[in-house]
């Protein structure tokens, strides 16, 4: 048989087989995602003022830069160690 046919065949992955459950979860993620670009969005650009304005002394734009740059390091590893203790936890039933 050619291979065609097998891929012929719905899955239970495609989206027209998704329940509603799913769906919302799937729409809830976009509209994170969208909040989350917009709001970088916005702090990428009062930050680029702040950095970009002269009436701020030199040694306060680079203290405030290396504030939050290691406040950066600190949220990536936080998240960085959540996602691996997620993954490898072992969830069980709650017994009473």
């Amino acid at each position: 048989m050619d291979v065609w046919l097998y891929q012929a065949k719905p899955s239970f992955d495609s989206p027209a087989m998704a329940t509603r459950e799913e769906r919302l979860v799937v729409i809830q993620k976009i509209g994170f995602t969208l909040v989350g670009i917009g709001g970088l969005i916005l702090i990428g650009w009062s930050v680029r003022g702040f950095f970009l304005a002269e009436n701020i002394p030199l040694v306060i734009r680079i203290a405030v830069g290396a504030i939050g740059v290691g406040l950066l390091i600190l949220i990536g590893s936080v998240v960085r160690d959540r996602v691996a203790t997620a993954r490898t936890e072992d969830f069980q039933e709650v017994k009473p």
